[in-house]
């Protein structure tokens, strides 16, 4: 047996990394959507050369279908784990990029109509690669990483909504325009009075201008990409999209799972439980009466740190002087990335409570394997339907990983 393992209990995944010295368990919810259209991804790097202590956790929050958000789910980890560890925040950087011009390839040779087709379907994603003494977090949505430092809700990543200056202004720049609508007390807005994301993986139609940078587009694949150095009061972090951040603050998400901390560290509790119960209190009994917060689709990762297991930095500065000397800003594409295999969770059809297949799944994998595309650009692949014409959204027969 290794030292990374995953359970699956019925209905959601939990597992541990001992190398890293955290447990994690993960769930979704449909909410009182009509399809589940997020993708998750959790798993162990340990089978690509270099990544061997290396975790990485991902939420792709799709919208207009599940096809992107799937894509970015399998395509993603295989891309990270042949890219070039001592470089990770270019990787990351690098990845997205290269998982929407992957993308752009496709829709080139896919009929308009075809059903989810990335023209019109798209996804937000936030991606963390967590090692030994750092925490990696690229994100380009409003989907959110935040981690518990001492029991404070430290943002790993930024939401990208319309209305935020520096998304507006490279918006208006690109010839469009942000509109604001209120809902309650909160105000909505949306890129050119559609899209309530500034920056996704997909929805190609807001990226033809052929003289604009992916940076510059309507809507931008881009990534902010930041990076932590892990520290003795790392308690744990929390990876969700934004129909869970919709209902809880960021620190209200601390103090909650703070309650039941302690039963997750003496073993009477799996992480994967507490994500249910929570999800589960995010569910709104009468979304209109909340201006639909609490209806949408849900998806959520929790890893829990041994304390005992992290790196001992000293903890005495504060908190905003330890995170601004932390974080270290992405740099330009190195390199043209090629495509690779990768993990998805499938898509959801049935409402209900957070659920998951029912199925044994391996070490480095906690969703189900599925491979739901053909034959890809950029290179062989190493898997995968043999047959090149068989369409890129087409669903295939779906395998999973075991445990050596």
């Amino acid at each position: 047996m290794g030292t990374s393992q995953s359970v699956h209990n019925g209905s959601s995944h939990t597992g541990f990394n001992a190398k890293l010295g955290l447990t994690w368990g993960v769930a979704e919810t449909q909410g009182k959507r009509p399809t589940m259209e997020d993708a998750f991804v959790a798993t162990s790097l340990e089978d690509h050369i270099g990544w061997e202590d290396v975790d990485l956790y991902a939420v792709f929050d799709g919208h207009g279908g599940p096809q992107v958000a799937e894509f970015c789910a399998h395509n993603m980890p295989q891309l990270v784990g042949q890219g070039d560890r001592t470089a990770a925040t270019v990787l990351l950087h690098d990845v997205f990029v290269s998982v929407d011009e992957m993308l752009m390839e496709i829709a080139r040779n896919t009929p308009d109509s075809e059903l989810g087709h990335p023209d019109r379907v798209g996804c937000t994603a936030v991606v963390s690669l967590v090692g030994r003494d750092s925490i990696i977090v690229a994100n380009a949505g409003d989907s959110r990483a935040v981690l518990s430092r001492g029991g404070r809700a430290c943002a790993l990543s930024q939401d990208h909504k319309p209305h935020l200056p520096k998304e507006s202004t490279r918006i208006q720049k690109a010839g469009g325009f942000v509109t604001q609508q209120r809902a309650g007390h909160d105000i909505i807005s949306r890129v050119n009075g559609k899209l309530g994301v500034a920056r996704s993986i997909g929805d190609l139609s807001y990226k033809r201008n052929p003289v604009l940078a992916a940076t510059d587009q309507l809507v931008s694949c881009v990534p902010d990409v930041k990076s932590f150095r892990r520290q003795s009061d790392d308690e744990f972090m929390v990876i969700a999209c934004d129909g869970v951040w919709d209902v809880m603050t960021s620190q209200q998400m601390v103090d909650r799972i703070k309650k039941d901390l302690f039963k997750i560290h003496r073993g009477s509790l799996q992480p994967d439980a507490l994500v249910q119960k929570i999800l589960e209190e995010c569910l709104a009994p009468g979304p209109k009466k909340k201006y639909g917060k609490g209806s949408d689709n849900m998806t959520m990762i929790l890893i829990v740190f041994d304390q005992q297991s992290g790196v001992a930095i000293p903890a005495h500065c504060s908190l905003p002087g330890l995170l601004t000397g932390c974080l270290n800003p992405s740099r330009a594409p190195s390199k043209h990335l090629k495509q690779g295999d990768g993990i998805i969770k499938p898509p959801r059809v049935k409402k209900g409570t957070p659920s998951m297949d029912n199925e044994n799944l391996g070490s480095s994998e906690c969703n189900r394997v599925k491979d739901r595309y053909g034959r890809m650009p950029h290179g062989k692949e190493k898997q995968g339907p043999s047959s090149p014409s068989q369409g890129m959204f087409d669903a295939a027969d779906s395998s999973s990983k075991v445990e050596k």
